[in-house]
């Protein structure tokens, strides 16, 4: 939820990194990793609610969750 203003990204970490990733939703233009951070772009300045649904393996394990 954007609190104030408008967000063009969010950003949240994956500790351990990913050895596949996946990031959907509407608005959403696009990811980048760094490491352990992702940073997904959205398709515009969102003004009150960013949900996205991120897929990841790591360490051998598939996982998922909402954001």
């Amino acid at each position: 939820r954007v609190a104030h203003g408008a967000v063009e990204f969010v950003e949240f970490d994956l500790p351990g990194g990913a050895t596949s990733l996946e990031v959907e939703g509407t608005g959403i233009q696009g990811f980048t990793t760094q490491g352990d951070r992702v940073r997904v772009a959205l398709d515009h300045a969102e003004h009150s609610l960013v949900t996205a649904q991120v897929r990841w393996r790591a360490a051998g394990r598939a996982k998922g969750t909402v954001l």
